[in-house]
Order: structure tokens, then C-alpha cells, then sequence
């Protein structure tokens, strides 16, 4: 039986996949920067750029990725 291997994508490039498939809805993956932000919002969220207002709080972005279809199976997020 053949061994399954990952391919890791790291942080920065699976963002970037994120941001491009959320234009189509004028959203976008933030990083929060000072703790203060990440308290409120969490490390990683989505805004609306139209509205600039918060979508999404908190998000874990290997789930949503796969989610949305990003992440195929195969990849996996390089920590």
C-alpha cells in the first residue's frame, strides 16, 4: 500500500490563496497585530472590505481553507 505524504504550503501562500478567492466577495484574511486586537478578534479573521466591518473571528485557517475548497487533501499547513 502506498504511503500518503502532505505537501506542506506554507502560512503566507495559503493566505494568499485565502485573499484571492475572498475578493470575489470583497473580503479578506487579516492577521491581528498587538494583543489587544487578538483578544478581541483572535489571531486570524475575515473582514469585509465594503462594509469594513469583521466576518469571521478567530478562524483556524487550515479548517477554513479546506472548507472553502482551498486545501485540497493532499496539502497540508506548514507550521
Amino acid at each position: 500500500m502506498a504511503k500518503k505524504t502532505a505537501v506542506p504550503i506554507s502560512r503566507r501562500a495559503l493566505i494568499g490563496r485565502m485573499n484571492r478567492a475572498l475578493a470575489a466577495r470583497d473580503e479578506q484574511v487579516i492577521i491581528s497585530r498587538g494583543a489587544l486586537a487578538k483578544d478581541a478578534v483572535g489571531h486570524y479573521w475575515i473582514r469585509d472590505n465594503r462594509r469594513n466591518c469583521v466576518v469571521k473571528r478567530d478562524i483556524d485557517l487550515e479548517d477554513y481553507a479546506r472548507k472553502m475548497g482551498i486545501l485540497q487533501e493532499y496539502e497540508r499547513l506548514n507550521n
